[in-house]
C-alpha cells in the first residue's frame, strides 16, 4: 500500500484543515526567518555606522566612551589632541588617510563637527557607502556649512540659508558666535547615520569663531572682529579626534600599539568594527527578545499544526478501522499519521521560505531607503539551515502524538458509534 497516495487522498477530503496546517507553519517559519534576517540587518547596520576606518585616535579613554562620543556623538571627549600629534601621525608610510574631527559647539540641538574636505572623500558607513550630496556642494571658503539631512529637514533649511553657531552643546544657546554666521553651501542626502544630523564646517572656521577666547571666555565683539578679520593667519592647534584608513589592513595592530605608546601625549586608538561589534554583543537583550519571540511564534504554529491533525483523529476513526479492516497493520496506521505530519512540516517550511525571500525583495529597498537597515538577499545562512532542519524535527516529533493515538485505537473502537 503506498502510503503517499493515502496521504495525498486523505488531504483532498480535509482540504481546509489541511491548508490551515500549512498556512501555520508557513507563516511560522517566515516570521522567523524575517525576524532572523531582521536581527541580523539591525546588526549589520549598527556595527555598519562607521566602515571603511580602521582606527579611531583620541585622548586617553575607553575605545567605547571614544567610539561613541566621536562616531556617534553622544557625549563629550574627555581632552582635545594637538593638531600636530595627528599630522605626525598622518605622515606615517602606513596610513592612506586621516580625517580630523573637532567637537564641542552646536546649533539648536544639533552638533558641529570641525573637519576636513577628507570626510566627503573618504568616509565611509553601512557597505562602504560614499557621503553624497542632495543639494550643493562641499564647503570651500572659511564660513561655509555642510548641513545633514536630519538637519535640513527638521529646521527646514536650504542653500544660502544663514546661520549662528552656539559654543557648547547644550540645546538652549548660553553664547552664541553672532559674529561669524555662516552659510549653508550644501546639504547631504540620508545616510541614517549621525552624519545626519550634523553640521559640517572646516577645522579653521572652528578655530575662527574662538579666535581671541581665554581660558573658556569670549572676547568682547569689537576684539573678535579683529581676530577674524585675517584668515591666512588661522592656524589649528587642537582637534577632538581624528580617523585613519591604513594601506593594509595588516599593519592595524602594529599601528595601534605604536599609538598606545605614543610619547607626546597619552593616547587611545580603537579599532570601531570590533569595539562596535563587542557594545552590540554587550546588549544581549535585544537580540534575545528577539529570538524569544520568533520561538514562540514557531511554537504556535507546530503547536496549530498538532490541534488539526489530533483534531481530524475523531473523524477519520472509522477510515482508520476500514484500513485495519482490510488487513492494514498498525505500524503502517501509525506511519500514515507520521508521514502526514512530517509532509505538513516540509510544505510548511518550502512555502515560509518562499514567503521570506518574496518579502524581502518587496521591503530590503524600502528598509534601507527609509531606516538604513540592509538586509542581504543572500543564501541561507548554516544558522537559517541549522534552525530549519530543527524545525523539521520537532515537526517529526509532534507527529508521533496522533501517529501513536491512531496506533492505538482499535477496530472495535473504530467500528462502534458513540453517542
Amino acid at each position: 500500500m503506498n502510503l503517499l497516495k493515502i496521504t495525498i487522498k486523505a488531504w483532498k477530503a480535509r482540504k481546509l484543515s489541511i491548508a490551515l496546517s500549512i498556512s501555520a507553519i508557513a507563516l511560522g517559519m517566515a516570521l522567523f526567518l524575517g525576524i532572523e534576517k531582521l536581527r541580523i540587518g539591525i546588526q549589520e547596520s549598527f556595527t555598519g555606522m562607521i566602515s571603511k576606518t580602521d582606527l579611531v585616535i583620541g585622548a586617553r579613554t575607553s575605545p567605547i566612551d571614544l567610539i561613541l562620543s566621536t562616531v556617534f556623538h553622544i557625549g563629550s571627549v574627555s581632552k582635545n589632541i594637538e593638531y600636530k600629534t595627528f599630522q605626525k601621525i598622518q605622515q606615517k608610510p602606513s596610513v592612506k588617510w586621516a580625517i580630523p574631527i573637532s567637537l564641542g559647539d552646536s546649533h539648536k540641538g544639533f552638533r558641529v563637527v570641525g573637519t576636513s574636505q577628507d570626510l566627503f572623500q573618504f568616509f565611509r558607513y553601512g557597505r562602504a557607502k560614499q557621503l553624497k550630496f542632495d543639494q550643493g556642494r562641499q564647503f570651500k571658503n572659511l564660513f561655509d556649512v555642510v548641513i545633514g539631512a536630519e538637519v535640513a529637514k527638521s529646521l527646514n533649511y536650504q542653500p544660502e540659508e544663514s546661520i549662528v553657531l552656539a559654543h557648547g552643546i547644550s540645546k538652549k544657546a548660553l553664547v552664541e558666535h553672532k559674529n561669524t554666521p555662516f552659510k549653508v553651501v550644501g546639504i547631504l542626502k540620508p545616510t541614517f547615520t549621525p552624519i545626519d544630523k550634523s553640521i559640517l564646517v572646516s577645522l579653521k572656521a572652528i578655530e575662527a569663531i574662538h579666535a581671541g577666547w581665554e581660558n573658556g571666555i569670549p572676547p568682547l565683539e569689537e576684539e573678535q572682529d579683529k581676530h577674524v578679520d585675517d584668515h591666512d593667519k588661522i592656524s589649528v592647534n587642537q582637534i577632538s579626534a581624528f580617523y585613519l584608513g591604513l594601506k593594509s589592513r595588516m599593519q592595524v595592530l602594529t599601528l595601534q600599539r605604536d599609538i598606545i605608546n605614543f610619547k607626546s601625549e597619552p593616547l587611545t586608538a580603537a579599532m570601531p568594527a570590533l569595539v562596535l561589534a563587542n557594545f552590540w554583543k554587550s546588549m544581549g537583550y535585544i537580540e534575545s527578545a528577539l529570538k524569544i519571540v520568533s520561538g514562540v511564534v514557531v511554537i504556535v504554529s507546530l503547536l496549530t499544526m498538532l490541534i488539526s491533525i489530533y483534531s481530524s483523529l475523531s473523524e477519520r476513526r472509522r477510515e482508520m478501522s476500514i484500513y485495519r479492516a482490510i488487513g492494514v497493520g498498525p505500524k503502517k496506521i501509525f506511519s500514515l499519521f507520521l508521514l502526514e505530519s512530517i509532509n505538513l512540516t516540509v510544505l510548511g517550511l518550502i512555502i515560509g521560505w518562499l514567503l521570506t525571500y518574496l518579502a524581502l525583495l518587496a521591503t530590503a529597498p524600502l528598509l534601507e531607503k527609509d531606516f538604513g537597515i540592509y538586509i542581504a538577499l543572500k543564501l541561507p545562512s548554516s544558522i537559517e539551515l541549522f534552525y530549519t532542519f530543527i524545525l523539521l524535527l520537532a515537526g517529526f516529533v509532534v507527529g508521533f502524538i496522533p501517529a501513536y493515538r491512531a496506533y492505538k485505537n482499535s477496530l472495535i473502537d473504530g467500528l462502534t458509534i458513540r453517542v
